[in-house]
């Protein structure tokens, strides 16, 4: 085997690894907005939206079931690679009072919670991959 076979392989196991590491981390980022989003009606829960390349800023105050949020992120995510953009949005007019802490079930915030996890959870999906 050549020098620029080797290097091809290298290059393409490192950029596998990548897209794992990119595509478990944003799943856990957002899975976790989801999960400790206020939960009084299921509204804001269900109104977290994942799409690839530009965001998705639509809300249907109709949603209620956290599953259907949670079905788009695991479908959106398995398409990821590191050359596309994420975006995980919720376009609930009350996102922003409950992330300045309106709920006494996320006086935090959540995204804001999300983001100081953010470094443990890619280490986590760092570590998972080197093995």
């Amino acid at each position: 085997m050549s020098l620029s076979a080797d290097l091809r392989k290298i290059a393409k196991k490192n950029k596998m690894s990548l897209n794992q590491v990119y595509r478990g981390s944003m799943f856990d980022v957002s899975n976790q907005m989801i999960t400790t989003s206020p939960k009084d009606t299921g509204v804001f829960q269900a109104n977290w939206l994942a799409a690839l390349n530009s965001g998705d800023y639509t809300f249907d105050k109709a949603k209620t079931n956290i599953t259907e949020s949670q079905g788009r992120l695991t479908v959106t995510v398995g398409g990821l690679s590191n050359d596309a953009s994420f975006y995980f949005t919720n376009s609930s007019p009350y996102a922003k009072p409950l992330e300045d802490g309106h709920s006494d079930q996320a006086p935090s915030g959540v995204v804001r919670v999300t983001i100081n996890d953010f470094p443990q959870i890619v280490e986590k999906r760092v570590r998972e991959v080197r093995g």
